[in-house]
């Protein structure tokens, strides 16, 4: 079974949320998308994603996240 590429998206300012998830979708992706580090961790641990995008200012637990997702394994 084949599952579309999904992405998780995680940034504080809810226009550019919404605007990064509804460009993506419109070129087919499966998007997640979370307002802080603590709840993209939280959908992390409920699903794997293919790729990460995260405002590089979003605060203190954004290192948690990604060394979060680096533990994970690569799906392919």
């Amino acid at each position: 079974m084949r599952h579309e590429p999904t992405i998780l998206i995680v940034d504080d300012d809810s226009d550019m949320r919404l605007y990064c998830a509804k460009a993506l979708e419109s070129e087919g992706y499966c998007t997640v998308v979370s307002s802080n580090a603590a709840a993209a961790l939280d959908a992390l641990g409920r699903r794997p994603v293919s790729l990460l995008i995260t405002d590089f200012h979003l605060g203190p637990p954004t290192p948690r996240l990604a060394s979060s997702r680096r533990s994970q394994p690569v799906l392919n």
